[in-house]
Formats: C-alpha cells, structure tokens, sequence
C-alpha cells in the first residue's frame, strides 16, 4: 500500500473485500504512520502503528 505524509492518497474498500464502501488512508512521518478508515464520510476507527515495528503487525 502507497502512503503520503499527506493523506493525499485514499484506497475504495469494496464490499467484495468486505469494505462496504468505505475507504482507507494512510499518513506517514518520522515515528508512526496513522491508517485512518472512514465510511460515508464518517471515521471509524483510527489506528496508529509505529514505523519501527510497521512489519510485525
């Protein structure tokens, strides 16, 4: 997945993946990259996950 330091970039969730329509994006800088997933203009849930550890997960 491509990632912006400015959200620039949002990804459709298609419900064939179970997305229902929603969208993802991911903004990055220097300690954390926040994913952010929104459906119908509303958040849903905001996760945060460290650089450092970005491929454990």
């Amino acid at each position: 997945m491509k990632v912006c330091p400015h959200q620039a970039i949002e990804y459709y969730l298609g419900e064939d993946i179970g997305g229902k329509g929603g969208t993802l994006q991911a903004k990055v800088n220097r300690k954390a990259i926040e994913w952010t997933a929104c459906q119908k203009g509303c958040l849903l849930e905001k996760i945060i996950t460290s650089r450092e550890a970005s491929n454990k997960y």
